[in-house]
């Protein structure tokens, strides 16, 4: 429902597509008497989050044939990035050792196929934080500036392709998220 000071508009469900009963389209109509300007926006239904979808394997929804040529692109692909970045590779671990020191990488675990763990490397772009600092309020502090530049140009992320030839990654397909996000 849709209040103002003369007005009442019932907005009826939320998950309606016509564009008649959206809440915007509703209370849009009354500005044009400013008079009758909305003091307030209401449901007629509860708004609810969509259900939990659980996290289910791959394997058991995606045909073996097309497993067995996806898992070959993603070797052959993430092989052949390797050999031919490979000095690019070296150069930025030089580069990083060099401005940061030890560790070269950045390790983190990730949830991988069917939610498994395994440890996502990637070079290090933040320098440690320091005695009494929280560490994720400083992010951006921390940053360091070729670790800005490692990020525009995503170079911080070429050591994944070693994830990918392990079997913990995909090429093709979403960037896993922090363990902590999957609760």
């Amino acid at each position: 429902t849709c209040h103002s000071g003369r007005d009442t508009i019932d907005m009826g469900s939320p998950h309606q597509n016509s564009a008649m009963n959206s809440p915007i389209a509703a209370c849009l109509s009354l500005r044009d008497n400013p008079m009758a300007a909305p003091t307030a926006i209401s449901f007629s239904r509860p708004v609810t989050a969509p259900p939990r979808v659980p996290m289910t394997s791959p394997t058991t929804t995606r045909p073996r044939l097309s497993r067995v040529a996806k898992r070959g692109m993603d070797l052959a692909g993430a092989t052949l990035a390797l050999m031919l970045l490979s000095p690019v590779l070296a150069w930025t671990a030089l580069a990083v050792l060099a401005t940061q020191g030890r560790p070269i990488l950045f390790r983190q675990e990730r949830p991988g196929l069917g939610g498994t763990a395994f440890t996502m490397m990637k070079f290090r772009t933040m320098r440690a934080p320091r005695p009494g600092e929280v560490y994720y309020l400083t992010d951006e502090e921390r940053l360091t500036r070729l670790g800005r530049f490692l990020r525009s140009t995503s170079l911080d992320e070429l050591p994944e392709l070693w994830n990918v030839i392990r079997g913990d990654m995909s090429l093709f397909g979403p960037h896993p998220l922090l363990m902590e996000y999957l609760e």
